[in-house]
C-alpha cells in the first residue's frame, strides 16, 4: 500500500489523497478530494519527526483558536486531527494560484505597485487576526498565496500551535518555529512576541519583493538570526534605484530592531502603505499613539484632522532632515558682462566645499528650479526656496546675491526651515571677482552652523587650489552638464595641468575623456585623482574608485563602489549616472542589466532633468521600446544644450529610422561621411534584446559597402559592421543571406571569415560544412606557424574541435592557451583556455567539471572589447551554462542566466538571443509560468524564429 492510500485510510476515508504538491520545513502538502462535498482540499501533514515532539491534544486545542478566524484574505482551517500513529494533520481549501515564493523565484523583483498591493492586503489580514488575539509568527512568501484577485495568508496559528504543543521537545528535535530570513529580533532571541513581530516579518517580505532577496541572508540560520538582531537594514535604493524614498522609509520602520520603534499595529502599517499609494509620505512620527482612556477623543480629533487635510485646510508637517542642505545659485546684479555665470559658479564652489563635510548631504538647488528660474535666479523668491527645499526634505537652504559695482559684494542667506516660521541668517562680505574663493569663504562661514558641535571640516584641499585651475574647472562643469564632452575634457585637463593635486578636476576629466572614447587619457586622469584622493570628499572617493574599476573592466567592483557612492548621497545624479554606465557597458553579476541601467538613468533624470549626458541613454532606451513620442521629447531637450555631435547625430539617426522607416535615412551617404556614428546607431538599436533589427541592418550594410577608409579605424569599423550583421543574420535564421555575406567578404584580414563561419555554426546557424572548412583553414595556419598564430584563432579552432567531439585536439589547444596565459599573465588568454577546456570536457561527457569552469568564467574586461569581441563577452559560454543549469533541473537559475542576453552591452550576444529566448520559454514552462513562456514565444515569433518555437 502506497503512502497516499495509507494516509487516506488514516483520515477515515473522508479525504481522498490525490497527490503531493509541496514540502516545507514543517509539513507535507497534498491535494485531496472531500468525499462528502466533492471539492478539492489541501491537506497538510506535519513531518513525522515533528509530530513525535508535540503533544497532540495541545496542538489540536491551539489550532482550534486559529480555526475561528473568518476573513476573506485568510485561508480558513476546515478540520484537524491526529492519526493512530500520531501524524498531525489539518485541512484547508485548495486555492487556485501560486505562492508569492513561486512568483519571486520566477521574477525575483516585483513591480513597485504590485509589491505594495500584496503588502497592503497582507496587513489587512494581519490586522484582523491580531484583533482576535492570533499572531502568525511565520509570515514569509511561502505562506502568502496569490489568487487571480488578491493575496491571502495561509497557516495562521500553526506556528503558535506547534510552539505551544512542543515545549522543550522542539529544541531537542532540532526544530525551530519560524523562518530565519523573516524572523523578528525578539522572536530570534526567544522572547515573547506580539503583532509587531508579524509587522517585522511582512517588512522582510516587502523588502524581498522590491530588492529581490530578504534584508538579511547568511550561510547558516544562526548567522541570519544574528544579523536580524545586530545589523542595520540595508538600503533598498542601492539595489532598486527607482524605489521612492518614502517607500524605503516605510520599510525601514517596519524593520526597526525594537518593537516600539515599528508600526504599533498592522493597521498602522496599512495606513502608511495607503499613504504611499496616494502619493503622500506617511507621517511616521505620528505612529506612536498615546494609549489609554483618551483614545476615543484622540480618534475624533484624528478624523477631523484628516478631513481638514483632505480639504486642503491643514497640511501635515514635512519631515525635514537636519543634515540635508539645498544650495541655490546666487542672484547677480544685471549689467556686468560676467554676471550671468558668476552666481552659478559660486554655488558650484559652495556645493563642492560643503560636500567635504561627511555629516552633510548637499543638493544642487539649480536642478530643482523650473526653466524660467534657471535662466535668471533673480526670479527665485524666498517663498520658492522654502517650498522647494521642504519638498526635498531639507531642513536647511542656502541662497544669496552678488552685487557688482566698484567692488563685488556678496550676501549669503542660510534658511533654517524647521518649525512653522523658521529663521534666516544673513552673511555679507566684500569679495574678489573669483567665484571659487567666494564660494569657499561662504562655506567656511556656514559650516559651523550646519555640522555637529565639536566637528570640523578641513577645506584646505579646496582652498589651496590655484585660481587658474578653479576657473577652468568651473568652465568644465558647465560644459559637462550640457554633454559637451570634448570642451569639458579640455577644461578639466587644463585645470589638472595647472594644479596636479586638483583631484576632483581629474575625476571629472576622466569621465569626459571616457565619453570621448579617449580611454588612455581617462585612465591617466583617474590615476592622478586617486594619487591625491585625500583631497576628495567621501562620495567623490567612492565614485573615483568605482570609475577606475569601470575603466579597467572590473564590473562587479565598479558596481559595488558606485552603490557605495549612492548610499553616501542618494540624491547625487552623477553617482547614479556612473552606475548606469556600468550596467550599460559592462557585464556585472547583477541583473537584469537592461532594467537596472534604465532604472539608474531614470533616477538621474528624476533628480536633475537638466543633466544632458543622461538624455543620450534615455533616448536609445525609449527607441528600443518603440516609444517614439518619448524619444522625440528627450531629443528635443538634448538638442537645446548643443551637445557634442558624437552623441547627438546617432540619436537623430535612430529616431528618424524608428519613427519613419529605414528608407528615411540615407545610410550609404552617411556611411561615407560619418561612418563611426552609423556604426554606433546600429549597435545601439541591436543590443538589449534586438528590439529594432530593421534599423540596425541597413546601418551596418551601408558601412560595409560605403566606408572605404583604408586606415586602422576604417578597417575596424567595417569589421565591426560585418560582425554585427553576421550576428543579426544568425539571430534571424537567415542562413543563405549569411553565407552570401561571408562569401563576398574580401576585405577582412586572413582567417577572419573562417572565424565568423565557425562562430555562426557554434551559435546554431546551419553552416556546419562551411565551419568545418573554416576550422581547417585555421588549423593549417596553426600547424604552419604555431607561435605566430593568434590566441583568438586558437579559441575559435579549439571551440570547434570540442563542438565536433574531438576531445584530445580541443584539450591540446586549451593547454596551449593556458601556457600562453602563464607567460603573458593576460586574463584574456586565461579566459580563452578555460572556455575551450570547458567545451572539451562537455565533449568528453564531464558536465560537472565543465559546469565548474563555466561558472568561474567572468567577462571582466574593458567596454570596447565586451561590445564587439565574442571571446571577451563569453556569450556562447553563458548559453552553455544556462543549458547545463536547465538539464540539472535548476530552472530559475537557467532562466536568470539566459535573461542576461537582453543586456545592453554586447553585439555578439545578438546571435545567441533566439536560443536564449527558447531556453527561457522552456524554463518558464517547467516552472509553471505560462505568462513568461508566452512572452518568450511572442519574441521568437517577432524575430522570425517560429522554427525554434515549433521544435519545443
Amino acid at each position: 500500500m502506497d503512502f497516499a492510500s495509507g494516509l487516506t485510510r488514516a483520515l477515515g476515508g473522508r479525504y481522498e489523497i490525490e497527490r503531493e504538491i509541496g514540502r516545507g520545513g514543517m509539513a507535507i502538502v497534498y491535494v485531496a478530494r472531500d468525499a462528502r462535498h466533492d471539492r478539492p482540499l489541501a491537506v497538510k501533514v506535519l513531518r513525522p519527526e515533528l509530530g513525535t515532539s508535540l503533544a497532540a491534544e495541545r496542538f489540536l486545542r491551539e489550532i482550534q483558536i486559529a480555526a475561528q478566524l473568518q476573513h476573506p484574505l485568510i485561508v480558513p482551517l476546515y478540520d484537524s486531527g491526529a492519526t493512530d500513529d500520531n501524524l498531525l494533520w489539518f485541512v484547508m481549501p485548495f486555492i487556485e494560484g501560486e505562492t508569492l515564493r513561486a512568483r519571486l523565484v520566477r521574477e525575483k523583483q516585483l513591480p513597485l505597485g504590485e509589491a505594495l498591493r500584496i503588502a497592503r492586503e497582507t496587513t489587512e489580514a494581519l490586522s484582523y487576526a491580531h484583533a482576535h488575539g492570533v499572531v502568525h509568527r511565520d509570515i514569509k512568501p511561502e505562506n502568502i498565496l496569490l489568487t487571480s484577485e488578491h493575496a491571502v495568508i495561509t497557516d495562521f496559528g500553526i506556528a503558535r500551535a506547534i510552539s505551544e504543543a512542543g515545549g522543550g521537545g522542539l529544541t531537542s528535535a532540532g526544530v525551530s518555529v519560524g523562518t530565519p530570513a523573516y524572523m523578528s529580533p525578539e522572536q530570534a532571541a526567544g522572547s515573547a512576541v506580539d503583532g509587531r513581530s508579524d509587522v517585522y516579518g511582512l517588512g522582510c517580505v516587502l523588502f524581498e519583493m522590491l530588492a529581490g532577496e530578504p534584508p538579511f541572508t547568511g550561510p547558516t540560520p544562526q548567522a541570519v538570526l544574528a544579523r536580524h538582531i545586530s545589523e542595520n537594514v540595508p538600503s533598498l535604493r542601492v539595489v532598486r534605484p527607482n524605489v521612492p524614498g518614502p517607500v524605503e522609509r516605510v520599510v525601514a520602520t517596519a524593520l526597526a530592531k525594537v518593537p516600539a520603534d515599528r508600526f504599533g499595529t498592522a493597521q498602522e502599517f496599512r495606513s502608511a502603505l495607503d499613504s504611499l499609494e496616494l502619493g503622500r509620505e506617511p507621517g511616521l512620527a505620528a505612529q506612536r499613539r498615546i494609549r489609554g482612556w483618551p483614545t476615543l477623543v484622540g480618534l475624533s480629533v484624528a478624523v477631523l484632522f484628516a478631513l481638514l487635510v483632505w480639504r486642503g485646510v491643514v497640511a501635515p508637517p514635512p519631515r525635514l532632515d537636519p543634515g540635508h542642505v539645498v544650495v541655490y545659485p546666487l542672484a547677480t546684479s544685471s549689467g556686468a558682462e560676467h554676471a550671468a555665470p558668476f552666481g552659478e559658479d559660486v554655488a558650484t564652489a559652495l556645493l563642492t566645499a560643503l560636500n567635504a563635510a561627511e555629516h552633510l548631504e548637499v543638493a544642487d538647488g539649480w536642478r530643482l528650479l523650473d526653466e524660467r528660474q534657471r535662466e535668471n535666479p533673480r526670479r527665485v523668491t524666498e517663498g520658492d526656496v522654502w517650498r522647494i527645499s521642504r519638498q526635498a526634505g531639507a531642513q536647511f537652504a542656502v541662497d544669496g546675491w552678488v552685487l557688482f559695482s566698484d567692488s563685488t559684494r556678496v550676501g549669503i542667506r542660510l534658511h533654517d526651515l524647521a518649525g512653522d516660521s523658521g529663521s534666516v541668517i544673513v552673511i555679507a562680505f566684500a569679495a574678489s571677482a573669483d567665484p571659487w574663493t567666494v564660494g569657499l569663504r561662504a562655506a567656511s562661514a556656514l559650516l559651523p552652523r550646519l555640522i555637529p558641535a565639536g566637528a570640523s571640516v578641513d577645506l584646505s584641499a579646496l582652498s589651496d587650489r590655484s585660481l587658474t585651475a578653479t576657473a577652468r574647472f568651473l568652465r568644465g562643469e558647465q560644459a559637462y552638464r550640457r554633454a559637451r564632452f570634448a570642451e569639458a575634457f579640455d577644461y578639466y585637463r587644463n585645470a589638472v595641468a595647472a594644479d596636479s593635486a586638483f583631484a576632483l578636476a581629474a575625476v571629472r576629466g576622466a569621465q569626459a575623456a571616457s565619453w570621448n572614447r579617449q580611454e588612455q587619457e581617462a585612465r591617466d586622469l583617474i590615476r592622478t585623482a586617486l594619487a591625491h584622493d585625500r583631497f576628495l570628499a567621501p562620495r567623490d572617493r567612492h565614485l573615483a574608485l568605482g570609475f577606475e574599476a569601470y575603466l579597467l573592466g572590473d564590473a562587479d567592483t565598479a558596481a559595488g563602489r558606485l552603490r557605495q557612492a549612492v548610499a553616501v548621497d542618494p540624491r547625487w545624479p552623477e553617482a547614479w549616472m556612473a552606475l548606469g554606465e556600468v550596467y550599460t557597458h559592462l557585464l556585472p553579476g547583477d541583473g537584469p542589466l537592461d532594467s537596472l541601467a534604465a532604472a539608474a538613468f531614470d533616477e538621474v533624470h528624476r533628480l536633475d532633468s537638466t543633466f544632458a549626458p543622461v538624455l543620450y541613454h534615455l533616448i536609445e532606451i525609449a527607441l528600443r521600446r518603440g516609444d517614439v513620442r518619448g524619444a522625440t521629447r528627450l531629443l528635443r531637450q538634448f538638442r537645446q544644450g548643443e551637445p557634442d555631435s558624437a552623441e547627438l547625430v546617432p540619436s537623430e539617426l535612430m529616431l528618424r529610422c524608428v519613427a519613419e522607416s529605414p528608407n528615411a535615412v540615407n545610410w550609404r551617404e552617411l556611411a561615407r561621411t560619418i561612418p563611426q556614428w552609423v556604426v554606433e546607431a546600429g549597435r545601439a538599436l541591436a543590443v538589449a534584446g534586438l528590439r529594432q533589427p530593421r534599423c540596425a541592418e541597413p546601418a551596418w550594410r551601408a558601412v560595409i559597402a560605403a566606408d572605404t577608409a583604408s586606415d586602422v579605424m576604417g578597417r575596424a569599423r567595417r569589421q565591426g559592421a560585418l560582425s554585427g550583421l553576421q550576428a543579426l543574420l544568425v539571430a534571424g535564421g537567415r542562413t543563405e543571406q549569411l553565407r552570401q555575406l561571408l562569401d563576398s567578404d574580401t576585405a577582412s584580414a586572413p582567417g577572419y571569415t573562417a572565424r565568423l563561419y565557425v562562430l555562426s555554426a557554434l551559435a546554431g546557424a546551419a553552416l556546419e560544412r562551411e565551419a568545418d572548412d573554416g576550422a581547417a583553414e585555421l588549423r593549417r595556419a596553426y600547424e604552419a606557424n604555431p607561435a605566430g598564430t593568434m590566441s583568438v584563432q586558437l579559441w575559435h579552432l579549439g571551440s570547434w574541435e570540442a563542438h565536433r567531439g574531438r576531445w584530445a585536439e580541443a584539450k591540446a589547444i586549451a593547454d596551449t592557451l593556458a601556457a600562453r596565459a602563464t607567460r603573458s599573465r593576460e586574463r584574456r588568454e586565461a579566459r580563452m583556455a578555460s572556455s575551450v577546456l570547458a567545451r572539451a570536457l562537455l565533449a568528453r561527457g564531464d558536465s560537472t567539471e565543465a559546469l565548474r569552469l563555466l561558472v568561474a568564467l567572468v567577462p571582466d574586461t574593458v567596454r570596447g572589447a565586451l561590445t564587439w569581441q565574442p571571446w571577451e563577452s563569453l556569450g556562447g559560454e553563458r548559453l552553455l551554462l544556462a543549458q547545463l543549469r536547465f538539464a540539472r533541473g535548476e530552472f530559475a537559475e537557467s532562466y536568470r542566466i539566459a535573461a542576461g542576453f537582453d543586456a545592453p552591452t554586447s553585439v555578439p550576444y545578438v546571435m545567441y538571443l533566439p536560443a536564449s529566448l527558447a531556453l527561457r520559454m522552456r524554463a518558464a514552462e517547467a516552472m509553471g509560468d505560462a505568462r513568461a513562456a508566452e512572452a518568450m514565444r511572442r519574441r521568437l515569433v517577432v524575430l522570425g524564429r517560429r522554427d525554434l518555437v515549433e521544435l519545443l
